[in-house]
């Protein structure tokens, strides 16, 4: 991809990008999704966005955050490295995944689930079009402790997320690559991540199914071991 100056311009005027981000895209999205799959009945959480852990698309996690009024929430979470590579529909299904986690919480009694990944969870997915798969294609096992999926064609979540891309939506920041932030500030291949010498003789792999990427010689035949899938040479 050719990037140009005008692309990398620090000092261009831009409108508020976390708020764009976030208000105008993750949580318009998470009450888009809500009222469409949920009838509006999650309550609101916490939603942001890190890359605290890399091989994770998206977690949800129970009373993560609290408020001056000691009112605690919900975090959902979405890898930025990921909105970087994966399609729009792919983000938007991951962040509702992460919803029916919600969901599966709160009707939950007490919270109490066999398993991250439980039947109750496979039954909430396939009820909006997500299919449960370890290994993100039909066939696959349906719980689990890590788990995917893919996307029904004409399902619940296909048609509500083509509605909701067909009105405009998008996400319009993303986490920039290392190979982007070198250019915009101005340094040469000498001063570009240590990987790039680390990994000298190595080449990428990167697994079809989750994404998970990893260096290893060119001859090396590599497996991922979360979804027993052969990875890619990139």
């Amino acid at each position: 991809m050719i990037i140009t100056k005008q692309e990398l311009d620090r000092t261009a005027k831009i409108e508020k990008p976390t708020e764009q981000l976030m208000s105008e895209g993750m949580q318009f999205a998470y009450d888009f999704f809500n009222q469409k799959l949920f009838r509006g009945e999650l309550p609101q959480c916490m939603i942001t966005i890190d890359c605290r852990y890399s091989s994770a698309i998206g977690y949800f996690s129970p009373f993560s955050y609290v408020s001056d009024d000691s009112t605690l929430v919900h975090q959902i979470n979405m890898n930025a490295d990921f909105l970087r590579e994966r399609t729009l529909k792919q983000s938007l299904s991951t962040l509702v995944h992460e919803q029916i986690h919600q969901l599966t919480f709160e009707v939950s009694e007490r919270k109490k689930c066999n398993g991250y990944h439980c039947k109750k969870w496979a039954k909430e997915m396939e009820a909006v079009g997500l299919i449960p798969s370890h290994t993100g294609k039909s066939g696959g096992r349906k719980t689990g402790c890590r788990m995917t999926h893919y996307i029904q064609d004409g399902g619940l979540f296909d048609k509500a997320c083509d509605e909701l891309i067909a009105s405009g939506f998008g996400i319009k920041w993303v986490k920039a690559s290392s190979e982007m932030q070198a250019k915009a500030l101005g340094l040469t291949s000498n001063h570009t991540s240590k990987a790039t010498d680390n990994n000298k003789g190595k080449v990428k792999f990167k697994c079809p199914t989750c994404a998970n990427t990893c260096w290893a010689a060119p001859s090396r035949n590599l497996v991922c071991g979360d979804h027993m899938t052969r990875m890619q040479k990139e």
